[in-house]
């Protein structure tokens, strides 16, 4: 049982540092020997635990969805019932997620270049899109709203700075809320 909890921890530290390596270097100069370095781990740790570097990128990813669809399913639990407010509140934890969590920038843009479903992108087309069809938007107005708190959420995120960041999160909210009314 001890055996198999260190190597999950290995496995963890070791999708941790590839977070971070990606973040500093990107995909084009990941180097999973940097990677093993800042986990402290051996140079071989990541091949015991990842098949090759392309498993070991798509493990990045696929713990970084899994920490987002924890939040995202507590959400939808709590606003099912509201459309609207399911629809705000998504966005919303998107862009607070993704503040709170920006050493995961580089796996959110990475997954749909490796066509990997990026599952915070498909829980605000999901919820975004609910809200349009729960009031009868035609097609092109439903990918409008999506577009829009897409947009909203980038942007918040460039704007969003040491000292401003509840401010910009007020904004976004407000914003958000007369999208969706």
């Amino acid at each position: 049982m001890e055996d198999r909890f260190v190597e999950e921890s290995v496995r963890t530290r070791l999708i941790l540092s590839g977070i971070n390596e990606l973040e500093e270097h990107g995909l084009a100069d990941f180097s999973l020997r940097r990677a093993a370095l800042a986990a402290q781990v051996s140079c071989a740790a990541p091949y015991r635990h990842f098949k090759d570097k392309d498993e070991y990128i798509s493990e990045i990813i696929k713990y970084v969805n899994s920490k987002w669809e924890l939040l995202s399913r507590e959400i939808e639990k709590i606003f099912s019932h509201d459309p609207k407010k399911l629809a705000t509140e998504m966005c919303m934890a998107a862009l607070r997620f993704r503040i709170a969590n920006r050493n995961f920038r580089s796996v959110f843009t990475l997954a749909p270049r490796l066509d990997s479903e990026n599952s915070l992108d498909s829980a605000i087309i999901s919820s975004v899109g609910a809200y349009a069809d729960s009031v009868g938007a035609t097609a092109a107005e439903r990918e409008l709203k999506i577009y829009t708190a897409r947009a909203l959420i980038a942007g918040s995120l460039m704007l969003v700075g040491k000292n401003d960041g509840e401010q910009i999160l007020d904004f976004a909210r407000e914003k958000l809320t007369l999208e969706f009314s």
